[in-house]
């Protein structure tokens, strides 16, 4: 613990920053719709590393949009307004690719953890709370509900800064390094999140036969619930003493 309060001291204090070492990031781009008027989120822009072309996802109407150099092409996925809540054919695709960025991503940060490489974790940790967040509001989009993911899986702003020398990963990460049992926990967790994760496409998203009306899974909702808990650093350590290895 005093290791963890040096570090947080040394970065709030003299502003010295831990060190970083820079590796491919496979997370999504996801990126917030926000209103001009009432700043409400309106929808998530997902995008795969192409510039040129992208997804939006909303609650109601998706779009494919594609920026050439003789204009923009769009194309608009319209949804009855009393039907939003099913995950059609496009949000369904673009779920599975989104998650598999993420489930890539969880794979590389229970390496980092095994291995105690802590630079790479703070890299990490500079796109990993926004795709968060995003991940919170897509799955709310695509089912046109906040209320199936537990509230305190949306990450708060005051958690994070979009930036690769933020002194809030130095401390997120310093408190991994000293508190052992945590990232026990965090790495058993992972490995819970992805396996539930993978339930749930199987069960649904890969699907012939769908139930758009059945789309999610109160297992991966439960997972991501607390990995975001044991990500953050948050208080007690949620129960991981769960009936047959799972949740």
């Amino acid at each position: 613990m005093a290791v963890a309060l040096l570090l947080i001291i040394n970065v709030n204090v003299f502003g010295v920053l831990a060190q970083r070492v820079e590796f491919p990031i496979k997370l999504a781009k996801l990126s917030l719709c926000i209103e001009d008027q009432s700043d409400s989120i309106t929808g998530v822009r997902v995008s795969f590393g192409n510039p040129e072309y992208w997804w939006v996802i909303t609650p109601t109407n998706d779009s494919y949009i594609r920026s050439q150099g003789t204009g923009r092409e769009t194309k608009v996925y319209q949804e009855t307004p009393t039907r939003g809540y099913q995950v059609n054919s496009i949000e369904a695709e673009i779920l599975k690719r989104v998650f598999w960025t993420f489930t890539e991503t969880l794979t590389d940060l229970d390496g980092l953890l095994q291995k105690g490489e802590w630079a790479k974790c703070r890299y990490l940790d500079g796109y990993m709370p926004r795709f968060l967040k995003g991940l919170f509001y897509l799955y709310s989009s695509a089912k046109c509900s906040q209320t199936l993911l537990p509230s305190y899986a949306l990450v708060p702003d005051s958690l994070y800064n979009v930036s690769l020398s933020s002194p809030l990963s130095d401390a997120r990460v310093a408190q991994w390094q000293s508190d052992k049992m945590r990232t026990v926990y965090l790495r058993i967790i992972i490995k819970e999140l992805k396996y539930q994760i993978h339930v749930w496409e199987k069960a649904d998203l890969d699907h012939v036969e769908r139930d758009p009306d059945a789309l999610h899974s109160a297992k991966f909702e439960e997972a991501f619930g607390i990995f975001i808990k044991l990500y953050f650093n948050a208080t007690p350590v949620p129960p991981m003493n769960w009936p047959q290895g799972h949740l």
